[in-house]
């Protein structure tokens, strides 16, 4: 008997010696694949690349930037055709015409809401990541959820089985009933039905994660654990209010939308009033009522609107008496004299003003959803953790009796059966505790993806920039063209824009710095090449010129005349500029000056740079006389003089003090760039 005992325990040991070798090995030496873990991150990131609706919007993406340019070229075109001489072989002669209200108007929007449907779709592409995230994620979690719970099923199957081939022993004893039985072969039988229907759930949940992540993980995969039991405190949640309201599609989109009609109501009304004038009095009050968020009486507006068309064309009713002849003042209008500048869309601005107020309307409304879904979504979040909380102290109070009734049963103090129905107990309150924490973190999967990964980053720690996602430079950056070229992306949704250079790693002239002038007006800072120039959009209208002044660390190089309409083109920096000639003179400071025609005065303001450390400065002509004064000039006051008897500033010379009075050196005027410089 002793030997038999031995040989049974090396039988065992060997058995079990080859069931754990068996999962890595088969006897013919080869490898078999061991199941492989996927994780929560690893099949989000996959989805995302496989996704067709973030493919497909960035071939959306890709096609409007094309649209974009043609739109610009196009009108370009329809401008220089517009404004100069044409003929034909055939001697059809065409006079430069002056666009109406409906051509300039295509001018200036048309570009914009291109531009405006690109940075939509931009946005939408960064939102698609966080729908993929939510969905993957919730569907992740339910497969694993089902993988658990079939995994403790068939331990208790098992364990059931077991149980009734004990019983159904102790049947023939006399010590157990028939009923009892049919009972367990009951319990059995429903058990079983609920695993086979549980393993169809987690077979078609895997096969549905399997196509969007495109690899068959329906065998040879485990899954490992998503839960999320970390809660968000209730003092972050207006934090997290104001992220989503800045990161949210539906936001963005309104947003959008509401600055596209004020776009439409601004141009209208400014083409307007450039062509009628004074007489656009009639309306201002209700164009800035209606700018400043105030409800707008239409019908009182639509009287004063129609006023203010008969009164643009009042010169041209009646007739006038040549001789003696009367005749109609109409035959004397002009192409676009009266109201038919605007003949086309005589109510264009009436109807921006409607279209604006409703897209306030609409943008108001929409953050206001928006902040009630985050409301009550936190709501839900806190009653399901609370719920969490409360199976979660059950179970553990569970424990603690089960471990106390084991003890009691080997002491004689509770019968097996007992025991069993408090074990019993306790494994169902396990489960329902992994139904509730399935339950809240799909809840909060779902929470992360209302606030645009605001959750996600509260729970890691990270700080939470409440800066829009716009789509970027990405396009521009990939679209790599010969030479050095400079780009203009309006934030219109911010009502900024964003300039930038792109310089080619050969680039034989080396350019640190640039600057953004319109009509002899610098636009915001100098800006190094490595970044984009952000600003408001001008509303300054009649812009003449547009250049970029460029730099090579703080040495004028070139200015390059720009096409402001355009959002990309080439810098044509004059090649016969080097460097190396302009290593002898360095900039010191820009100036401006201004001239009254009526008087004849004119003022000279220098704008020394900070570096330079100046506090005064004296103006001597070409013999060295200083100039109407002989004393030191402090470097914020503007010299102002007689515009006759200085014609020429590159005659004259500038004496620099420092904030001591010390002399510094003497300055001269570069007319060409607006500099000063010394040598």
């Amino acid at each position: 008997m002793k030997k038999r005992g031995i040989v049974l325990c090396i039988i065992v040991i060997f058995y079990f010696c080859i069931k754990g070798i068996s999962e890595y090995f088969v006897w013919d030496n080869c490898l078999v694949q061991a199941n492989e873990a996927l994780s929560i991150s690893q099949a989000k990131a996959l989805a995302l690349a496989n996704s067709h609706e973030y493919k497909r919007l960035k071939s959306k993406i890709d096609i409007k930037y094309v649209a974009y340019k043609e739109a610009v070229k196009k009108l370009q075109l329809k401008k220089k055709n517009m404004s100069t001489f044409r003929w034909s072989p055939l001697l059809s002669f065409t006079f430069p015409t002056k666009p109406d209200l409906v051509d300039e108007y295509e001018f200036i929007y048309k570009p914009l809401s291109i531009r405006a449907e690109i940075s939509v779709l931009e946005h939408q592409l960064l939102d698609q990541v966080y729908i993929v995230y939510e969905q993957i994620s919730n569907l992740y979690t339910q497969i694993y959820t089902l993988q658990e719970r079939l995994i403790y099923q068939e331990e208790l199957l098992d364990d059931m089985q077991d149980t009734y081939g004990r019983n159904q022993a102790r049947l023939y004893m006399g010590k157990a009933s028939s009923f009892d039985l049919k009972q367990m072969e009951k319990s059995i039988s429903t058990l079983t039905k609920t695993i086979a229907s549980q393993k169809r759930e987690f077979e078609q949940k895997k096969q549905k994660l399997s196509e969007l992540i495109k690899i068959d993980i329906t065998s040879g995969y485990t899954f490992l654990d998503p839960y999320i039991d970390a809660f968000i405190e209730r003092d972050y949640l207006d934090k997290l209010i104001e992220y989503t309201l800045e990161k949210s599609h539906a936001c963005f989109e309104a947003k959008m939308a509401m600055r596209m009609a004020e776009v439409s109501l601004d141009t209208n009304y400014n083409l307007m009033y450039a062509q009628y004038g004074n007489k656009m009095n009639t309306i201002e009050v209700f164009i800035k009522q209606v700018k400043a968020g105030e409800e707008l009486d239409f019908d009182i507006f639509k009287e004063a609107y129609n006023r203010l068309l008969l009164d643009v064309d009042s010169p041209w009713l009646g007739k006038k008496k040549i001789l003696f002849i009367q005749i109609p003042k109409e035959w004397f209008k002009g192409e676009i004299d009266g109201v038919r500048y605007i003949e086309d869309e005589p109510y264009a601005l009436y109807t921006a003003a409607l279209e604006y107020q409703e897209a306030g309307k609409d943008y108001n409304d929409t953050k206001k959803e928006v902040e009630n879904q985050v409301r009550d979504s936190f709501e839900s979040l806190v009653t399901a953790r609370n719920s969490y909380l409360s199976i979660k102290g059950q179970v553990e109070e569970l424990k603690e009796s089960v471990l106390k009734a084991e003890y009691q049963n080997i002491r004689g103090e509770l019968t097996y059966g007992e025991y069993k129905d408090l074990e019993e107990e306790y494994r169902e309150c396990q489960m329902e505790l992994l139904d509730s924490l399935d339950f809240y973190s799909q809840l909060l999967y779902s929470f992360d993806r209302l606030t645009c990964g605001g959750a996600t980053a509260l729970l890691s720690g990270e700080f939470l920039e409440l800066q829009a996602i716009a789509g970027g430079n990405s396009y521009l950056e990939e679209e790599k063209v010969e030479g050095a070229y400079y780009y203009i992306q309006p934030k219109i949704e911010d009502r900024i824009f964003e300039l930038g250079i792109y310089l080619p790693e050969d680039y034989k002239i080396e350019i640190t710095d640039f600057e953004l002038w319109c009509d002899g007006i610098r636009i915001g800072e100098r800006t190094p090449v490595e970044k984009t120039l952000r600003h408001l959009v001008l509303s300054k209208s009649g812009i003449q010129k547009v250049f970029l002044r460029l730099y090579q660390d703080g040495t004028f190089i070139d200015d390059c005349e720009i096409d402001a309409q355009a959002y990309k083109g080439e810098l044509k920096v004059v090649e016969g500029y080097q460097v190396i000639k302009k290593e002898e003179k360095r900039t010191i400071a820009e100036y401006q000056y201004e001239k009254n025609n009526d008087t004849g005065i004119a003022a000279l303001i220098l704008k020394p740079y900070a570096a330079e450390k100046i506090g005064y400065y004296k103006i001597q002509d070409a013999a060295g006389q200083s100039l109407f004064l002989d004393e030191l000039i402090p470097i914020d006051s503007q010299f102002s003089y007689l515009s006759l008897f200085l014609a020429d500033l590159e005659e004259i010379t500038v004496e620099f003090y420092g904030e001591n009075q010390e002399f510094l050196y003497n300055g001269y005027f570069d007319m060409s760039t607006m500099t000063v410089y010394t040598e």
